[in-house]
């Protein structure tokens, strides 16, 4: 199952027409939009509301940990050329200092950058940075309910030093959405390819229960664990996670460190995803 969460109503109508959504006429408080495999919520703009938003949609449609989570919109850039499509390589919250940095297992479309998450439209345009005003809530929202791997931003370029925000229209919105639908269904492709193989080797995650009665995690740590372990699943295929030198790790601490170090031993072909 692959969710769309975008902020405006211009945003979306693209989508919503390119993958045949039907509006869902039981959604109260958010706009919500579904067929059999694909659904989208309009949660309007800001960290608030794309934070409420996807909660939203995961409880309606009761999410799962292997789902795919895609926030699509625009974003500035000081130098970008408008209409440049760009995928997160780190989300930072402007506000709080917190930083997200999604797993680069897939080979996405457009340009790898930071996104900078702010509380009101960019008009300086410091630093190389694509400047939005949802990522970072919608990210560390959807990680209650999926992994990092699974969860990625997608943003289109809209306005620069040259062309700034307050000559955006709706009309525009909807046309830099348009012309990047491709791009977009490449990276759903990429994320539901990636769903349906971490589906397939969900059992090889039956360890997760033996991670945690033998070791204590807090629920940050099992979020971890969870992540490891589906990049594990979805890159070593048949490979056994088990070894001895988990099996001497004194702490859950020392658990993630030694499955991230085994994954990094692991080749990496972003052609397979």
């Amino acid at each position: 199952m692959l969710n769309f969460v975008v902020a405006l109503v211009a945003e979306s109508q693209p989508l919503i027409r390119h993958f045949g959504l039907k509006e869902d006429i039981d959604a109260r408080g958010f706009r919500v939009y579904r067929d059999n495999d694909i659904r989208l919520v309009i949660s309007g703009i800001g960290k608030t509301a794309a934070s409420a938003g996807t909660a939203y949609l995961a409880a309606v449609a009761s999410a799962g940990h292997n789902d795919a989570w895609l926030n699509v919109g625009i974003a500035g850039h000081a130098a970008l050329s408008i209409g440049e499509g760009v995928h997160a390589l780190r989300i930072t919250d402007a506000a709080t200092g917190r930083n997200w940095c999604p797993p680069q297992i897939l080979k996405l479309p457009g340009r790898g950058l930071s996104m900078l998450t702010v509380d009101q439209a960019e008009t300086d345009y410091a630093g190389d940075v694509a400047y939005d005003m949802e990522a970072a809530a919608f990210y560390s929202t959807a990680l209650r309910f999926s992994v990092g791997e699974m969860t990625q931003c997608y943003k289109i370029i809209s306005d620069n030093r040259a062309d700034p925000a307050n000559k955006m229209t709706r009309q525009r919105i909807g046309e830099l959405v348009e012309s990047h639908l491709p791009a977009i269904e490449e990276a759903a492709g990429a994320l539901n390819r990636l769903s349906a193989d971490l589906a397939d080797t969900l059992p090889q995650l039956n360890d997760f229960d033996h991670f945690v009665d033998r070791w204590h995690f807090t629920v940050s740590q099992e979020h971890q664990l969870r992540s490891l372990m589906h990049q594990w699943a979805a890159r070593a295929r048949d490979q056994p996670l088990w070894n001895e030198g988990l099996n001497r790790c004194p702490s859950a601490k020392s658990v993630l460190a030694e499955l991230r170090q085994l994954l990094r031993k692991l080749p990496v072909n972003l052609d397979e995803s």
